[in-house]
């Protein structure tokens, strides 16, 4: 029988507390709820952001043998003018989580200059089905638990950007289970 396998945001102090999401909500506060209290804040000037969300793959159930080849990608259009859905490069451990910062109700800290393992980041859109991002891990029977390392988003929103909810937009783990 199949695995079942959910998606989980760390937030709050490390070594984070994981919730199981079904929708990721950018906001500026680091929590998975998701509501309107803290909603992202189009500046008057440059950018703000979202506060960056780290998430995994984990099996709630465990493999027939084994999860791995995980990859991560977009149907290549993030369709929020003036804003862009960032990736960080790095896929840090579970043991690297770092929590998000920033100003409550403003903005986030950008995520190369204040996250500690990552340095660098790709626009989301960029990977696709045909092209997509590679995750590190696996799990073998009769684990459950984490899968993946993590995947560190963030949206950056510029004074372009358009008043009111973002569309939304649909981002795929796929996996090979063996």
């Amino acid at each position: 029988m199949p695995a079942t396998v959910s998606i989980h945001e760390l937030n709050g102090p490390a070594p984070g507390t994981a919730t199981a999401i079904t929708t990721l909500y950018f906001q500026t506060t680091d929590s998975p709820t998701q509501d309107l209290t803290k909603p992202l804040v189009k500046p008057d000037s440059g950018s703000n952001y979202s506060y960056w969300k780290s998430i995994y793959l984990n099996a709630d159930t465990s493999p027939d043998n084994r999860i791995d080849n995980v990859k991560f990608y977009s149907d290549g259009s993030i369709d929020w003018p003036g804003c862009t859905l960032w990736v960080a490069d790095e896929t840090p451990d579970l043991s690297s989580y770092a929590q998000a910062t920033g100003t409550e109700g403003v903005t986030g800290d950008e995520m190369t200059a204040n996250h500690p393992a990552v340095t660098s980041k790709t626009d989301m859109a960029t990977y696709t089905q045909s092209s997509p991002k590679s995750i590190p891990g696996s799990i073998d029977n009769p684990n459950t638990g984490p899968i993946t390392s993590l995947v560190i988003l963030q949206v950056e929103v510029t004074d372009a950007a358009s008043a009111g909810d973002l569309p939304t937009e649909v981002l795929t783990f796929q996996y090979d289970e063996v």
